[in-house]
């Protein structure tokens, strides 16, 4: 008895054992899913493993802390950035209170006294990694007479105005900690920061670390549900106007991975059904078919899951696409099988003979079609990733098993009793049109030739060429949140491409630094040879054990008692507080107990605290393993290219140095041949396959022929069509192809096999060709549904782009703190920073108002006095600012005598100077400072010299650069002018006789940091008498005026030339 015999024999006259085989198949898929459903959510498992930049983008993702954290963003309109930069200390502290926040960056840790602290704690073990020779001048600091001269030296520069004394004997009074962060700076030194707050002040960035305990879906959703809560409550305490809060970041990403999952799984299969199921009725005008043919493709799909579970123990999310594509596919089969049934009931055939009969015409085509289609699929495991290897293994599993089902369980629904149809127009229409080609194939060889060639010459010609996309662009998800959020900070960031990540691993601390200090010394030739632009090592921080227990022999013969003594008589002679300088004689005790043998040496981890914002910068070096670190390589230019990044690969690594070339841009860069490979050798792979079985079953070389050439013209046309449509191929739909050959085989088998054994053409073609062509539609239904997918198959992760570029904002592309602890130390080695005594921060970067220094309150000069009197109404306060900006307007320029006195923590007695200034609207001025300490400050609104007569040496700078002197200067003359002052201070006031008292408190975030109030007291003639600057540490700076004029100035007060011979450094100079 012939198969199709005992299968139509089965299913008409044992109905019930059908079922219960189904049953009992639907029970074990179901315990298999219950007990072993589990879905990996890392789309780098789309990449192919064996690459070593892949390999290296997944150790960065797993071992190191950045996939924890999150980018929120606060953006507002450009009437609102004043009251953003108000609003943003809020919002930061309102993350601190967060229950899954660990730790929030919203500025650089050295803008805070915390931050400078903490700076501060970890000089020690990086003192004693030092080279001998840095080491042995470093700490010839402590004798005797150079703690004097420093101390001398410092405290006459404060009396001659310089901010610059102020920090250093705040931050480094013994001249250690400059010398120990400068290898730190050093290795850190990247050419161009990237900041927090966007150029136009609209976006601030805020990075945050979450104490989720694993990165699985579910943690992840459970996390961005209470970080949506938090978003939706916040822009409601920012009540001046629309404000939208952005977050991206890794947990953002799975979390909506994982939620559109679902979506997709009822969005694509749900789509592909009713459009499957439509194209069905309309074919054949049957409902119980229909749904038959559903029961059996949904039992495909959970066979296949459950044996792909059994398999690789672990699903991949790009393989939730399979059911959809799967709906494509099979229907195929049902499709055929029940045309060719419903033709033989319509011949007159029985229910049980019909399905017979369907069998035995068309089994052996569905064996064959679903063969190629499998094997099309399986070859996916060629491509060597794994996303797309489950996906090729369930597709074929399914497709096999569905061919099975639509020839056994399908006939299930089919009553015998059910009529055949009495007319079937379509099969009518497709009959006349068999018998049409047939009788006169010319005309439609004619046309179809012509217009296919035509296609295929575009298809195959080199002009216009099929682009391939390798930007990390072309990966990102559509729809996201995520992604939308990371797009909109990135273009409002001044953000430089991504760098390429060293992953370096160490077998013991000693290796590890052994390493680093290789790698950085190759870099910095490189650097040099102009093949890099920049670079960032963690090797100041890779502590070598040998290094540092040599430097503690060293240690033992200082006498630290001196050296405290000293310090000590010094500070008293000087006039300074012992009080504020408890860290100096701190440093001096740990580095006495450090020469101590039983003593451990000190490691920088266990001395800088866990909550610190300086581990969001070594966080982007070390792993959860310390002995995992990474290092940040900046190009010339983005890696766009295979040759770029063979050239890195050549010119970065360091021999007998393990190391790992990774990142984004470079993987994909070094993934483009394999690309090429998978679009042209693996696809010639499976047509030789394809070519080689129609060979085997047609065994008739014009029919071969004939097959083979509509592949070919059917490849041409896709390409063209691709190119004509400006359709571009990336990384991984080139493995698509495959697909179409796959594919395209089928609909010929199923044609060819019934032409070879029919005697009835016109009949037995018409129905086969009938089937195909709802086949047809019905897989281009079934893919077609994959575009209602929010997941696709090219999704790429964020939190690295998150992470990276923007987490990058810390390691290279990034809102840099490293950037920050170079600027610090050249300020500390005279080289490169000028910042004011509590200012804290040493980065170039601020718009104009956003971020003043101490500079400020000597350039902030005229116009200020108390208030105690009689209050002022806010009309009576605008109508005064209205008078002095016309008494400004008419004369322009200034002329005063000045005294100031500072009253410093630093010092036991206030500092007093006097001298003159001059000042002309809008930016000019200059301001002699008399006595035993002189110097000069001239501005001519493009540049800036302070020059100190008693030192010979003078500082220049640029001006028009956002620098902080830039943030003072528009400071003082917002005061000095009144001009739109309201926006930037709340204002008060009082009258007192016939003058005239304000208060100005800043508005803006970044000013209060400089000062908490300005008081002004101006004459009857609207003058400055006096003005009182309150600074949050509670500092003052008092300021008398006399002798004021307005008289014309002459221009050439406002230029300076540094006299022969003056030591001339540029703070903030690149």
């Amino acid at each position: 008895m012939r198969v199709s015999d005992v299968i139509a024999r089965v299913v008409t006259r044992q109905r019930a054992l059908v079922w219960s085989g189904v049953v009992a198949l639907v029970v074990i898929c179901l315990a298999v899913l219950i007990t072993r459903m589990d879905l990996d959510s890392d789309v780098l498992n789309m990449l192919p493993g064996r690459f070593e930049s892949v390999q290296g983008l997944k150790i960065y993702d797993r071992e190191f802390e950045q996939a924890r954290e999150l980018t929120f963003a606060l953006e507002c309109q450009p009437q609102d950035v004043d009251k953003l930069d108000e609003f943003a200390p809020v919002f930061a502290q309102r993350l601190r209170e967060q229950p899954w926040c660990e730790r929030v960056l919203a500025g650089s840790p050295i803008e805070t006294p915390e931050g400078i602290r903490d700076l501060q704690s970890i000089a020690l073990p990086l003192l004693l990694n030092l080279e001998p020779a840095a080491f042995e001048q470093t700490m010839s600091m402590l004798q005797p007479e150079k703690i004097r001269d420093r101390l001398h030296r410092l405290r006459q520069q404060m009396e001659a105005g310089s901010p610059r004394p102020q920090f250093e004997l705040a931050f480094d009074p013994l001249g250690l900690i400059g010398p120990a962060l400068k290898p730190f700076a050093e290795s850190n030194a990247l050419e161009q920061e990237q900041p927090l707050t966007s150029p136009d002040r609209t976006m601030r960035v805020f990075l945050v670390v979450t104490n989720q305990p694993s990165l699985s879906a579910f943690e992840c959703q459970r996390l961005m549900r209470k970080v949506n809560a938090f978003r939706a409550e916040a822009p409601a305490r920012f009540d001046d106007g629309p404000l939208e809060v952005l977050v991206t970041g890794r947990a953002a990403y799975v979390s909506e991975i994982s939620l559109s999952m679902r979506y997709d799984i009822l969005a694509t299969l749900g789509t592909s059904v009713v459009l499957v199921g439509t194209i069905f009725f309309i074919g054949f005008r049957r409902w119980i078919p229909l749904f038959g043919m559903a029961f059996s493709l949904l039992l495909s799909c959970l066979v296949a899951l459950a044996l792909g579970l059994l398999v690789f123990h672990r699903l991949g999310m790009v393989a939730v696409a399979f059911s959809a594509i799967l709906v494509g596919l099979g229907v195929d089969f049902a499709i055929l099988i029940f045309g060719r049934y419903q033709q033989a009931r319509i011949d007159g055939e029985p229910h049980r003979a019909a399905i017979a009969t369907s069998v035995a015409k068309l089994g052996r085509a569905v064996f064959f079609g679903a063969l190629t289609t499998a094997v099309g699929f399986m070859a996916l495991i060629l491509s060597g990733t794994m996303g797309f290897s489950q996906l090729g293994v369930l597709i074929a599993i399914g497709i096999f098993f569905a061919g099975f089902f639509m020839c056994t369980i399908l006939f299930v629904f089919i009553g015998e009793r059910q009529a055949p149809p009495r007319h079937d127009w379509l099969f009518a229409l497709v009959r006349k049109y068999v018998r049409w080609s047939v009788q006169r194939p010319r005309p439609m060889l004619i046309a179809a030739g012509a217009i296919l060639l035509v296609l295929s010459a575009i298809g195959f010609s080199p002009v216009p060429p099929l682009r391939l996309d390798a930007s990390t662009r072309s990966l990102e998800p559509k729809n996201s949140r995520a992604g939308d959020a990371l797009q909109r900070i990135l273009g409002k960031m001044p953000v430089r491409w991504e760098p390429v990540l060293a992953i370096v691993r160490g077998q013991d601390r000693q290796q590890l630094h052994d390493h680093w200090q290789k790698i950085s010394a190759h870099w910095a030739e490189l650097k040099a040879a102009a093949k890099i632009k920049s670079f960032s090592t963690p090797a100041a921080l890779c502590l070598s054990p040998t290094v540092m227990e040599a430097k503690r022999e060293r240690l033992r013969a200082l006498d630290f008692q001196a050296a405290r003594r000293t310090f000590g008589e010094t500070l008293d002679a000087e006039g300074f507080s012992r009080d504020a300088f408890a860290p100096a004689f701190e440093l001096l005790d740990k580095l006495q107990r450090a020469a101590a043998p039983p003593t451990p040496l000190p490691d920088w981890r266990n001395e800088l605290p866990k909550n610190s914002s300086w581990w969001f910068l070594i966080e982007r070096y070390f792993a959860h393993d310390p002995l995992l670190t990474t290092g940040y390589v900046t190009t010339n230019e983005r890696i766009a290219t295979r040759a770029q990044a063979e050239s890195l690969a050549r010119d970065l690594p360091v021999a007998a140095v393990p190391m790992i070339l990774s990142g984004w841009s470079y993987a994909l860069a070094d993934l483009l041949p394999w690309s090429r490979r998978q679009l042209l050798i693996i696809s010639a792979l499976m047509a030789v396959f394809d070519i080689s079985l129609l060979a085997i079953l047609y065994r008739n070389l014009r029919l071969w022929l004939i097959q083979v050439l509509t592949l070919v013209f059917a490849i041409g046309a896709m390409v063209a069509s691709m190119k004509l449509l400006h359709i571009d191929l990336n990384l991984l739909n080139v493995l698509a192809f495959r697909l179409v050959l796959a594919i395209g085989v089928d609909y010929g088998i199923y044609i060819v096999l019934v032409w070879q054994r029919t005697t009835e053409i016109e009949h037995d073609v018409a129905g086969v060709v009938k089937p195909v062509l709802l086949a047809g539609l019905t897989a281009v239904s079934g893919f077609g549904s994959l575009g209602m997918a929010r997941n696709r198959l090219r999704h790429r992760d964020f939190l690295e782009l998150a992470r990276d570029d923007l987490l990058h904002l810390t390691g290279d592309g990034r809102g840099r703190t490293e950037t920050v602890a170079r600027r610090v130390v050249d300020m500390l080695l005279d080289r490169q920073c000028l910042v004011g005594p509590e200012r804290r921060a040493v980065r170039p970067r601020r718009a104009r108002r956003a971020r003043p220094t101490i500079l400020a309150a000597l350039l902030l000069l005229i116009l200020f006095t108390p208030v105690r009197a009689e209050p002022l109404s806010q009309s009576q306060i605008t109508d005064l600012l209205a008078r002095i900006r016309t008494a400004r307007a008419t004369a322009p320029s200034v002329e005063a005598d000045f005294r100031e006195e500072k009253t410093l923590r630093l010092l036991n007695k206030p500092i007093v100077s006097s001298g003159k200034i001059w000042f002309q609207a809008p930016d000019k001025f200059r301001r002699e400072v008399r006595g035993n300490a002189p110097s000069l400050t001239v501005s001519n609104g493009r540049e800036l010299w302070i020059y100190y007569p008693n030192f010979k040496s003078a500082e220049h700078y640029s001006l028009g650069k956002r620098s902080p002197i830039d943030a003072a200067i528009a400071t003082m003359n917002t005061a000095l002018n009144l001009d739109n002052v309201e926006n930037t201070f709340s204002i008060s006031g009082a009258k007192i006789d016939n003058h005239y008292e304000l208060t100005l408190s800043p508005r803006v975030a970044a000013m209060k940091r400089l000062f908490e109030k300005f008081t002004l007291r101006l004459n009857q003639d609207l003058f400055a008498e006096r003005t009182e600057m309150l600074q949050p540490n509670g500092e003052r700076v008092v300021t008398t005026y006399a002798n004021q004029m307005r008289a014309p100035v002459p221009a050439s007060l406002f230029e300076f030339t540094p006299p022969a011979g003056t030591e001339i450094t540029t703070p903030f100079g690149r």
